[in-house]
């Protein structure tokens, strides 16, 4: 029986003429061109206006009183006159339903989802079954079908459309009509025309949150009895939008970039299926080990996009194709990424570029990227070196960087720890001194803290972790080379405490490790220039390499370690006049703790200690100049590095 919203008295409210004929369509044994005659009038005619529950009646009397056919039934003669009646009959009153856009808001959530129960299982055996059952023409195409119910199911409201895809059956039918969508973007002709539906089809993503691990292997199993999984044909997808639409896209309805966007996402969330998951090595293979080819066809479709008249009202969803493409970076190999680094950046460049004579948009547009970059991660480690060789790219463009596009290039390379950085510099404490025993990183006050007195540099909170910093700290080989520099660590400079000690050295050590050939290079220029470096005298002499995360975070600077102190270093790095009292905290980690996280020892070896031993790096104008200033240099970083 139907639900009580749905209760054929209902069909009262129509005129007598109508009734009576909506009557007659209501029998099971109506004739199909009757029931045709009244279903193709809904939503379509001021007597079957789209708001009528009677309509909704009538449709749902067919849905629920035909059954559905099996495969015996359209195969013996006996039964496929009543197969074929049934079939008619669900496919009318679902093409009515369909075409009812304002169905969600003209009756109740429960009977909403009982029609629905109705109309998904006989929606899935019609579009299986289009042209299979004999003798029988459904009225309309199936991909008009198709689409029209992804038009009606994108305005129910979110939470009821989950309930209503709480269906074992609902995720393959969606998967199925997917891949017709899919696949007609090889027809450049029907491009344009399917962009509608595509997106429509796409929001349910959105709308049903297949972050679930469950929903998203129902919807990626309703495509996995074949070699064609939805990896690879949302990745085919991807290279014939990109081919046949992005050079044509001022023809197409703006922002044509919506649906990648979606794509991305739903990608993004099929990154979260566990790796037992059927899916999982599928998706891995086909998606997310992007080869070059792929990257630089996603980085031409985003310039095409940033170059057009759209450039303003797409520059959002460039945003959001920017953050997805960022965030999976990881999961490429090294040239990709770097490839994909380097082109995103020049994209986000061009674009800053190209909207200054709009200051609301490029402003508009600076934050967008600005809050993209900032909440991003993971960018690949190899961003800075290819950063370095795109600079010289866009110093050779025509097009002038405005202000906004030069700050963009300060902010790309240190988005992956700009949330570290700003817990440091948040949380810092003035006038006190932080504990020097890296075990223990308490942050003491300066009336209170004990100097060493054999360098006066180093401060502890206790006798007991003076003692354990000297045994085991390492402080017992530091000590000599601190005191040749007694304001090597300054109160200025010292306000951290262990966790963000922690998070600072990881920084600044994944930048020397960027910058490890240059810096050797710098070093042995530094020792051929500099006589009074002598090693002969133990310890040997140290030289420390500064790098400043925040203000120049692709420069460092290599200076004998006498020469390191706080003051030095901050009168070079803040210009006269800089407000505050307080430096970056990347400045003043590397200053603090350079022999701890960043000194090179540089030791005058004999004849038979030369070669190339194991962790040896001596790039080779390192060598040219060892061999011409008569040293043999051996390379190590410290044991620091293995805490961090």
């Amino acid at each position: 029986m139907p639900h009580t919203h749905l209760d054929l008295a209902r069909l009262e409210d129509l005129p007598l003429s109508q009734r009576l004929l909506a009557r007659s369509a209501c029998r099971p044994d109506a004739d199909p061109k009757l029931i045709e005659r009244v279903l193709s009038k809904a939503g379509r005619s001021p007597l079957f206006p789209e708001e009528d529950r009677a309509l909704l009646t009538l449709c749902y009397h067919h849905l629920v009183s035909a059954p559905i056919p099996t495969a015996n039934d359209l195969e013996n003669p006996a039964t496929l006159p009543t197969a074929q009646r049934s079939f008619w009959r669900a496919a009318a009153a679902a093409h009515a339903i369909v075409r009812m856009k304002t169905m969600a808001q003209c009756i109740a959530p429960e009977a909403l989802r009982e029609l629905w129960d109705c109309l998904l299982p006989w929606s899935v055996f019609i579009y299986d079954n289009w042209v299979n059952v004999p003798g029988m023409r459904p009225p309309g195409r199936r991909e008009t079908y198709a689409n029209d119910l992804f038009m009606l199911v994108a305005v129910i409201a979110p939470d009821d459309l989950r309930a209503l895809f709480d269906w074992p059956a609902a995720y393959p039918f969606l998967a199925r009509h997917w891949m017709h969508l899919a696949g007609g973007v090889r027809r450049a002709e029907v491009a344009e025309r399917e962009i509608g539906p595509w997106n429509s089809f796409l929001s349910l993503f959105r709308c049903l949150k297949l972050s679930n691990s469950r929903r998203l292997a129902a919807f990626l199993g309703g495509i996995d009895d074949s070699d064609r999984v939805a990896a690879k044909l949302l990745v085919k997808t991807i290279r014939y939008r990109g081919l046949h639409c992005v050079p044509d896209l001022d023809g197409l309805h703006a922002p044509w970039s919506y649906p990648l966007v979606c794509t991305l996402q739903f990608f993004e969330l099929a990154r979260k299926l566990s790796p037992g998951d059927t899916a999982h090595w599928r998706l891995r293979r086909a998606f997310l080990s992007r080869d070059l080819h792929f990257v630089k066809l996603l980085v031409s479709i985003l310039h095409n996009m940033a170059q057009s008249r759209y450039s303003d009202s797409c520059s959002r969803d460039i945003m959001e194709i920017i953050a997805v493409l960022l965030r999976t970076s990881p999961d490429m190999d090294e040239h990709a990424a770097e490839a994909l680094d380097t082109g995103l950046l020049l994209v986000l460049v061009r674009l800053m570029s190209l909207n200054e004579e709009d200051p609301p948009a490029m402003l508009r547009v600076f934050k967008a990227v600005l809050s993209a970059l900032e909440d991003v991660c993971a960018v690949s480690y190899v961003a800075a070196r290819a950063l370095r060789t795109a600079r010289q790219s866009v110093a050779s463009e025509e097009f002038r960087l405005s202000p906004e596009a030069s700050a963009v290039w300060a902010a790309f390379p240190t988005a992956p720890f700009a949330t570290e950085l700003a817990a440091v510099e948040g949380n810092m404490i003035a006038w006190s001194r932080l504990c020097h025993n890296s075990t223990c990183g308490t942050s003491v006050p300066q009336s209170n803290a004990r100097k060493c007195s054999g360098c006066g540099v180093a401060s502890h909170c206790s006798v007991a972790c003076q003692e354990s910093d000297w045994r085991n700290g390492g402080h017992k080989h530091l000590c000599t080379v601190y005191a040749r520099s007694p304001n090597f660590i300054d109160t200025r400079v010292q306000p951290f405490r262990f966790h963000q000690r922690r998070y600072l050295a990881a920084i600044a050590h994944r930048q020397y490790s960027l910058f490890l050939p240059e810096i050797l290079v710098a070093q042995a220029e530094l020792l051929a220039a500099d006589s009074s470096l002598d090693t002969t005298t133990t310890p040997a002499s140290v030289l420390a390499t500064i790098i400043d995360t925040t203000t120049r975070p692709t420069g460092f600077r290599v200076l004998p370690a006498s020469e390191a102190s706080a003051g030095t270093v901050w009168d070079s790095a803040v210009p006269p006049g800089a407000p505050g009292g307080c430096p970056s905290s990347s400045l003043a980690w590397s200053v603090a703790d350079a022999v701890l996280g960043l000194a090179v020892e540089i030791r005058k070896m004999g004849p038979e200690q030369t070669g190339d031993g194991d962790g040896e790096i001596v790039p080779r104008r390192c060598r040219e100049l060892a061999a011409r200033t008569g040293w043999d240099v051996e390379y190590s970083l410290p044991a620091f590095e293995q805490s961090v």
